[in-house]
């Protein structure tokens, strides 16, 4: 019976979720792993915003039957716009069994050319992933949620609305707008927590985990699938795994932290932009500015990433690689797409900032930066590769839009971040290392699409 529950909860994300890319894309999305993760980001967030709306702003009690009719009513809808639209897949899409086997074959002859060499990194490849995969299985079926900020803040707000079936809206109540140390946090992960133990019945502090394992397998399956776009499936196996096995990435696969589904959406962001800078379709221009949108209901430090971002756009523009129409037409569908949010920190006056303090410079802030990029255990040797791939690609760099768009973004994302440690109250979390390397990890998994579309075999769009 748990089982039948926790499969009827994800289903809830998959279901909407492919209905969602399905609309958006024309029906061009196959039915793959990689759609299916697309559907999990998009499934989650759609559902979650839908709770946020029905909690905050009808201010209404939660019950589960009407929960359930609110994710029937959005697949009604998106199923009548499909078949208006006639943007679902073609029948063929639907023979899984034939499209598994051909994949199979397709990997098995890809595997058969490699060299010897590639062969053997390959299978040491799958036997240190499987590895990796049990020690990952078993910390999310046994670990319960104890880390401080997943109990104080992302679990304790979810937990609450559990037993309180509502949210307070009473300034003198310790439970306002949720409760716990941080009421402006935005609201995606602590919703996708209460919908899981809503239709649990009951409340148990493992199987949230679950939860964060979905966002890391759609990471990983995003990150194989972009980077294999401009090179080939040995490069994109390594950067791949490059991103599994990096220990702080690998341990919030199982911890109730907004850090890495922050990741996942930003990467799908950044990834699409990319592909509609290289071919100019557009549903890669849509899906990019969603993604984009969804990302401020994860965390506020996606402000400081989308200041980067902003910044690179209009550099863009001015260098006439990019029109105007297109800039004012990706703001607004971020705009839109971010729109509840914003409207709830404008109606209960909740700032993007998390913590209280001078605004003064701290110039030991940056060197615990650049510490936590290259000294500490979180990223391996990732950023001295980074250094490495910015020196042997530059030329290559400097004559494509879409390099010259990512490794913008990269720099002016880390300035961003060495500011925001290192002259606001946030300084305190760069001293102690704590918040700071948690906020590289959209940074650091952005560069892995950075650095393996910079070796890419494919010649770019200058």
């Amino acid at each position: 019976m748990l089982f039948f529950k926790i499969v009827i909860y994800f289903l809830s994300y998959l279901i909407p979720g492919l209905l969602l890319s399905w609309l958006l894309t024309s029906g061009r999305q196959k039915i793959s792993w990689f759609n299916l993760a697309l559907a999990y980001g998009l499934g989650s967030a759609l559902i979650t915003i839908s709770l946020f709306v029905y909690l905050f702003f009808f201010q209404a009690h939660f019950q589960l039957w009407l929960g359930w009719l609110i994710v029937l009513g959005e697949i009604l809808v998106l199923l009548f716009l499909i078949i208006r639209q006639k943007a679902g897949p073609d029948q063929v899409e639907w023979r899984l069994i034939n499209r598994i086997r051909r994949g199979n074959n397709c990997l098995r002859n890809y595997y058969l050319s490699l060299s010897i060499g590639r062969k053997m990194i390959m299978v040491l490849l799958v036997v240190f992933s499987l590895i990796n995969f049990w020690f990952l299985g078993s910390n999310v079926i046994t670990r319960p949620i104890a880390t401080f900020d997943s109990l104080a803040t992302w679990s304790l707000k979810a937990k609450i609305l559990f037993y309180q079936s509502e949210i307070s809206f009473d300034p003198a109540s310790p439970l306002y707008l949720g409760g716990g140390g941080h009421i402006n946090y935005p609201w995606q992960i602590p919703l996708s927590q209460f919908w899981l133990q809503a239709n649990l019945g009951t409340y148990n502090d493992v199987w949230p985990n679950l939860i964060f394992l979905g966002y890391f397998l759609a990471l990983l399956i995003i990150v194989f699938h972009f980077l294999k776009k401009y090179s080939d499936i040995f490069l994109a196996s390594i950067f791949s795994f490059f991103v599994f096995s990096m220990p702080l990435v690998f341990y919030h696969a199982f911890n109730a932290y907004a850090d890495l589904p922050l990741a996942f959406y930003l990467m799908a962001a950044l990834g699409f932009f990319g592909l509609w800078l290289e071919d100019d379709r557009r549903h890669n221009f849509y899906l990019s500015a969603i993604f984009w949108g969804l990302s401020f209901y994860i965390k506020d430090i996606a402000l400081v990433f989308s200041f980067a971002w902003l910044l690179v756009f209009i550099w863009l523009v001015v260098r006439k690689k990019i029109l105007l129409k297109n800039f004012i037409k990706y703001l607004l569908v971020v705009f839109i797409t971010a729109l509840p949010i914003l409207i709830f920190k404008l109606i209960y006056q909740q700032s993007f900032s998390n913590v209280a303090g001078d605004w003064s410079f701290q110039p030991l802030a940056i060197y615990r930066f650049l510490e936590a990029i290259f000294v500490s255990y979180s990223w391996n040797i990732w950023w001295f590769i980074v250094l490495t791939s910015l020196a042997v690609n530059f030329r290559r760099i400097i004559s494509s839009s879409v390099l010259q768009f990512l490794w913008l973004f990269l720099g002016l994302a880390i300035i961003g971040l060495i500011l925001l440690f290192s002259f606001s109250p946030a300084a305190s979390y760069a001293l102690d290392q704590t918040a700071l390397s948690r906020s590289l990890m959209p940074l650091t998994i952005g560069s892995v699409l950075t650095v393996g579309w910079s070796f890419g075999k494919n010649k770019q769009r200058p």
